[in-house]
């Protein structure tokens, strides 16, 4: 996936590895006393999958179509009707079925926009669209719905609907746009963008010092040296690389930039913002720029015979099934870690794994800080559908604490139960966690929840992603975590940063106030990126410095040719007017 795909989702993603789905709590769906197990008057009692309104009367559930990918660590949401045990309980408790338009695309939002007509319910990644699904009056008009309808989102995520009142209602400020995933900072065990190794090799090293990024590749070579192939005689390669997820250049020349508060990911313009630092901004096409040292630092990594000859054309399928064999010692992004530390244990070898390592010298730990206005876009409910009120309790149900923890967590009593006054994954439980697409249906959702898993249930104080509680980590912490805790001497990995310099965060939360790029720095910046996908590689895979250094001279001469000043300019004037639109927004 691409990164911004981690993020609108994230966070590509916050999110890698995340899980997801919905309900809703504004409606009497409890079987009251008069038709409990014993009914009265020789009454029937109602089958399980129907709900009783609020006149009492037996109502079939009806059915919402949704619009919206859902992708979990690359497993996208089949479309169709689901029946895992997570929707069925939304059944339940909601009276409706979710009908999914799964693994979907931007061509095919197109298409839907271009009809006219949306589905109930649409997940809109690409927040530029809002103005025009407002316009064509395809979006309903939430300001009395949400007030009738949205009492756990008003409670949980009130800054959320103003922001989208000011971001995504096309100048109206009237709600149109329920945001996607909001809460506190992202807490990962490992580098979202940075540097993540074989720690079980690194230990056995001794645990050699990287006081910056240059000292990175001697290490990664003895690393190789210690295990050249993997333990079915296939060559092991510490770095590999894949181009499908390329965007305005090679995605991999970027990583180096976030762990020395540099973000270069999260865009499509030619620009790093150097966070760390008020915000500046550098011509990535600057000699000095972050691509061009990630360039050479991977250009070395190629000499020293480090790097994936396949990196030049390799897709990520690819290059991931090469990790889950062992045959990748590193990674700067961390939504394929957890796949090979899970392969590992797996195979009855928890000790094996990777675990993110941080340069003495570097500056910032790049997990997304607090998102209160929600990331990955939002949702719309068609001024068409027929069900606008269920569509609306959906919503507010995956806002709700209660829907939350079914999306991460499962069936309350079922795959979770309280014990102490906390919550606690059944083993069962844990053991279908690891699957989302078991028929649990644990996590299948995790993009879909309104909350993120970070945020702290008030009644448990505990974060709503089961596998952050401590009674969850007791019973599944590996050997490779117990590890790296004790050689950190911290009680959680993701505290090994904090211990060392504390940690510090991107906030990128005025982007969304950017303007769609005009026609013409958007041709420029098109044919830019379709320039330096291609020659970047040239430079990776030069035969020697000389050439190199020449096709760096050629990248910068060809990016002037092509305008780069011009689109720079515009980067710069509208990312200065949207910061202070954002600021006005949330009234600062």
């Amino acid at each position: 996936m691409h990164i911004k795909l981690m993020r609108g989702i994230y966070m590509k993603t916050r999110i890698t590895k995340l899980l997801v789905l919905l309900l809703s709590v504004v409606m009497v769906t409890v079987i009251a006393a008069g038709c409990s197990d014993n009914p009265k008057n020789g009454a029937e009692k109602p089958d399980q999958n129907t709900v009783i309104d609020s006149g009492g009367v037996t109502a079939e559930p009806v059915t919402l179509k949704l619009f919206f990918s859902g992708a979990v660590s690359g497993a996208a949401i089949p479309s169709g009707l689901q029946d895992d045990g997570v929707v069925k309980e939304i059944e339940k408790k909601l009276g409706v079925k979710l009908d999914f338009i799964g693994n979907t695309t931007d061509d095919q939002l197109a298409s839907y926009l271009a009809s006219g007509e949306i589905l109930d319910l649409t997940m809109v990644s690409n927040t530029k669209l809002f103005s025009q699904i407002i316009q064509g009056k395809l979006a309903l008009n939430l300001n009395d719905l949400v007030e009738s309808h949205g009492k756990d989102l008003l409670a949980n995520a009130p800054e959320k609907i103003e922001y989208s009142k000011k971001a995504f209602s096309d100048g109206t400020e009237s709600l149109y746009v329920i945001p996607g995933s909001s809460g506190p900072g992202m807490i990962s065990d490992t580098y979202t963008f940075g540097l993540n190794i074989r720690w079980d090799l690194y230990k056995e090293l001794g645990y050699p010092e990287i006081n910056s990024y240059l000292d990175i590749l001697p290490v990664l070579k003895s690393m190789q040296d210690l295990e050249p192939t993997n333990e079915n005689g296939q060559k092991t390669y510490a770095i590999s690389l894949n181009t499908d997820w390329d965007g305005s250049t090679a995605l991999y020349t970027l990583l180096l930039a976030p762990m020395y508060g540099w973000d270069t990911t999260e865009h499509d313009f030619h620009a790093e913002i150097d966070n760390a630092n008020g915000y500046a901004v550098k011509n990535s096409f600057d000699p000095d720029s972050w691509m061009f040292k990630g360039a050479d630092f991977l250009y070395q990594a190629n000499k020293m015979g480090l790097l994936d000859p396949d990196s030049i054309s390799q897709k990520f399928s690819s290059r991931d099934e090469k990790m889950k064999a062992g045959r990748i010692l590193s990674s700067f992004v961390h939504w394929d870690v957890g796949g090979f530390n899970a392969a590992m244990e797996a195979a009855g070898k928890p000790e094996i794994g990777m675990m993110p390592v941080y340069p003495k010298d570097s500056k910032t730990m790049w997990n997304f800080g607090p998102e209160p206005n929600g990331i990955g876009g939002g949702w719309v409910i068609s001024s068409k559908t027929e069900h606008p009120e269920k569509a609306m309790e959906f919503l507010n149900f995956i806002n709700s604490y209660e829907g939350a923890m079914l999306i991460f967590n499962g069936v309350r009593d079922k795959d979770w139960v309280e014990k102490d006054g906390k919550p606690y994954f059944t083993d069962e439980a844990i053991e279908a966690s690891k699957d989302v697409n078991s028929p649990a249906g644990i996590g299948k959702y995790y993009n879909a929840s309104g909350l993120n898993e970070w945020t702290t249930h008030p009644q448990y104080e505990e974060m709503l992603g089961g596998r952050q509680w401590a009674t969850t980590k007791e019973r599944t912490y590996s050997q490779l975590y117990k590890d790296y805790d004790e050689y950190y001497g911290v009680d959680t990995p993701y505290k090994a940063y904090d211990k060392q310099r504390g940690k510090e965060v991107f906030s990128d939360a005025y982007r969304p106030y950017m303007d769609v790029m005009p026609d013409d720095i958007s041709a420029i910046n098109t044919r830019i990126s379709d320039m330096v996908k291609n020659d970047i590689y040239k430079m990776i895979f030069a035969k020697n410095d000389a050439e190199r250094d020449q096709v760096k001279t050629n990248i910068i001469k060809k990016a002037q040719d092509l305008g780069i000043d011009k689109e720079i300019e515009w980067v710069l004037q509208n990312r200065k007017e949207a910061k202070a639109k954002y600021e006005e927004a949330i009234g600062k």
